[in-house]
């Protein structure tokens, strides 16, 4: 875990931007910046049974949502409603 700070955020949106601090933020000296990888977004036709995943949205109007967990099946459908 990382320590964060929260720069905005838009609850009508379900969003925030959050800033990750380096390591040493707690430092005095601070002149050197900590390089964060970039994140790909991933693609679900590339999902393995048994891999880790995070879910993020706004699945049938369910607010709030932020769901981890595990694959457990692929090409299952689902019926909603």
């Amino acid at each position: 875990f990382r320590t964060c700070r929260i720069v905005q955020v838009q609850p009508d949106l379900d969003l925030a931007v959050l800033q990750i601090m380096p390591q040493n933020h707690n430092d005095n000296d601070q002149d050197e910046e900590e390089i964060f990888p970039a994140m790909n977004f991933g693609s679900s036709s590339n999902l393995l049974v048994g891999q880790g995943l995070i879910a993020i949205g706004n699945p049938f109007g369910l607010d709030n949502s932020v769901t981890t967990g595990v694959v457990s099946a692929l090409n299952r459908e689902l019926r909603a409603g």
